[in-house]
Parts: C-alpha cells; structure tokens; sequence
C-alpha cells in the first residue's frame, strides 16, 4: 500500500477527496489479499485509471526511494524546525509557525502584531547548498515585502561533507 499510495500521489486525504474512501493506508497492516476488501477494489481501480499501462518494475522502485527520500528529508526539515522554534521559547521568545501569514514563514516572533522577526529554518546537504541559499534570498525579499518592519532570519542546519 505504501508503495503504491506514494507512486500515485494518493495519500489518505488526498484518496479520500477524490475517491470518497477513508483511510485507506489503514489497509497496509491487515492483511496481504484485498479481493473481497471494498476500499482496497476502489484503490485497485484508481491505480488502473492513474498510472501507466506499461510500468517497469525498475520505474517503480526508483520512484517510491525517490518520493521516498524526499518525504525523509521533509521530516528531518521538520525535526530540525520544531527544534528551533522550542530553543527560542527557552530562551524568552515567543513564536508560532506563520501558516496562515503571507509567505508562510516556518517562524514568528513574537505571537502578536507587531512581528519583530519572521524566519525560514533549513536542513541543507552540500549538494544543495547554492540552491537553498538562494531560496533564502527570495525568502528575504518576500518577507521584507510582507513584513517591512521585521527582521529575516535564515536558520540552516548544513550537513557534513562526506568524503
């Protein structure tokens, strides 16, 4: 289930909004054959109606480690982000994360108008470097729009080259 719910694009809620099915991951820890199971034929079909007649299992397994590492890279992004946002609050702080404010800055100090600092936080490989750092400055000039009189910080974790 896993597997065929990342190569598809059809999470839980997502399958639930198109296809009127709840849960439908919940199927992956109950049994191995999903004949006679009703939302299991409803995933069947849509797998037959969105992915390609003709898949080789080599595409398959290179997509699912693909969507795969990027899913593990959003969860360690996230880690690092709740990290930060804590060691603020210990240190006199106050923030949350902007979701619903211009730009969606991962934080916000303090909780309250006037915000005096707006944030992005970052967990970045050598690889990537040149690209999230560039990211960081479309940040800064979207948050310099949207928040003129606040403070851009950029809080990157940057791994360890391995050699």
């Amino acid at each position: 289930m896993p597997l065929f719910q990342k190569i598809t694009g059809l999470p839980d809620r997502e399958f639930e909004r198109l296809y009127g099915e709840k849960n439908i991951g919940s199927l992956r820890d109950r049994k191995t054959d999903f004949r006679d199971e009703e939302p299991a034929v409803k995933f069947a079909n849509a797998l037959v109606e969105l992915l390609p007649r003709d898949l080789t299992l080599e595409t398959v397994l290179f997509a699912f480690v693909k969507l795969w590492e990027n899913d593990q890279r959003r969860h360690e992004r996230a880690k690092y982000e709740g990290y930060v946002r804590e060691y603020l609050e210990e240190h006199g702080y106050p923030n949350f994360k902007g979701n619903t404010l211009p730009g969606e800055p991962d934080f916000v100090v303090p909780t309250e108008e006037p915000y005096e600092v707006v944030g992005e936080v970052r967990v970045i490989q050598q690889r990537d470097q040149q690209k999230r750092f560039k990211e960081f400055g479309s940040e800064a000039r979207a948050a310099a729009e949207n928040f003129p009189d606040a403070k851009f910080v950029a809080v990157a974790n940057v791994t360890q080259s391995v050699s």
